[in-house]
């Protein structure tokens, strides 16, 4: 499965396209994730029936025929970071590539919109489009089909203290809990004062 976010506007902040590139990077490789920036349509005096089309012709160039797609829209299904990973997971299930479209300061065009397979939203706020594809991208660490460390089968546990760590048998930490520590200071006694 591919996971394309066709993004409208090809210039972002330094610190967005950083934040971009070091979780693209984390993917796992069953997953692969492209992004492609196309175009703002420059404002001027256009209608905004202009622009949407404009940029919805460049939207649907990047996008490859047989694509799932996922319109971002403040109007959309909210969905939760777990609903996400579980929707992500259902593509990728499916087989199908999805792209995921973020449109322009204006939005995407209302009639794209209607005809994409889903539309989401990711917040009841107004984000900045460039924080958007972070966010989009950062999602992938929720993926539950993303691989994790197998869980510890190990007997002996390491528990620290001020001192040094002592290494105990998982069953004794039950005896461990209920005792003192072994390295409590003691009150000292008080001398008399003189007189």
């Amino acid at each position: 499965m591919k996971l394309l976010i066709v993004a409208v506007g090809q210039r972002v902040p330094d610190w967005s396209q950083t934040a971009y590139e070091d979780y693209a990077k984390r993917f796992p490789p069953e997953l692969k994730v492209e992004l492609k920036a196309v175009k703002t349509e420059p404002r001027g005096s256009k209608t905004l029936e202009t622009l949407y089309a404009a940029e919805r012709e460049r939207i649907e160039a990047a996008i490859p025929r047989g694509t799932r797609v996922v319109a971002l829209d403040e109007r959309g299904t909210n969905l939760t970071t777990k609903a996400l990973a579980e929707r992500l997971k259902g593509w990728q299930l499916g087989g199908d590539d999805v792209a995921l479209v973020i449109g322009g300061p204006d939005g995407l065009d209302p009639a794209f919109r209607q005809a994409a397979h889903e539309r989401i939203r990711l917040s009841d706020l107004t984000l900045p489009h460039a924080m958007v594809r972070v966010l989009l991208i950062e999602q992938h660490q929720h993926h539950p089909a993303r691989p994790r460390p197998p869980p510890k089968t190990d007997p002996f546990v390491c528990i620290p203290t001020p001192r040094r760590a002592e290494t105990v048998r998982s069953a004794d930490l039950p005896r461990l809990t209920a005792a003192p520590p072994t390295h409590a200071t003691q009150p000292s006694p008080q001398t008399p004062r003189g007189g």
